[in-house]
């Protein structure tokens, strides 16, 4: 491998940076940059001696700050008020399961369960936590079960449970 007059290897990282200064000295831009830096502090600042952001910068930075307190809040409430509930139903011999609620608008179809291998079907959403939801299970898309396991039973109106 070749070196250079720094002892270095030509691939090494320190020539890449040497470099990059040179295309920064033939484009110009190293002449703005030492007449920036070497004006006296007196000549930019103001009187005071203390250099003043300006309006726009503090306008957006207090847009920027706004804007992710609200994101944060947001989410820390959406997070505290909800909470994830899990569906399950034991049956082997359904090619479906759904779960209808009124929390979706009793549509048999609107959460779809997933089967697993020992045939237990299982769906998970998210609700509110500070609400009770009515719901039955909607198996093959006709028969409609209620929560075997659901301690509550109320009358639906029509003859049946949830």
């Amino acid at each position: 491998m070749k070196k250079k007059a720094t002892g270095l290897p030509d691939d090494h990282p320190e020539h890449d940076s040497r470099r990059a200064i040179e295309e920064l000295r033939a484009s110009g831009w190293a002449e703005a940059l030492a007449d920036l830096s070497s004006r006296p502090p007196e000549a930019s600042a103001p009187p005071s001696g203390r250099s003043r952001p300006r309006p726009a910068v503090i306008a957006l930075a207090l847009l920027m700050t706004a804007v992710a307190s609200s994101a944060l809040t947001a989410a820390f409430i959406e997070a505290r008020a909800t909470v994830v509930v899990r569906f399950t139903l034991s049956a082997p011999d359904a090619s479906s399961v759904g779960v209808a609620a009124d929390f979706n608008g009793w549509a048999p179809d609107a959460l779809p369960m997933l089967r697993s291998p020992d045939g237990a079907w299982e769906a998970t959403v998210r609700l509110r936590r500070d609400k009770t939801y009515q719901y039955n299970f909607v198996v093959d898309g006709t028969a409609w079960i209620v929560d075997p396991w659901t301690p509550l039973r109320l009358d639906d109106g029509f003859g049946g449970a949830v």
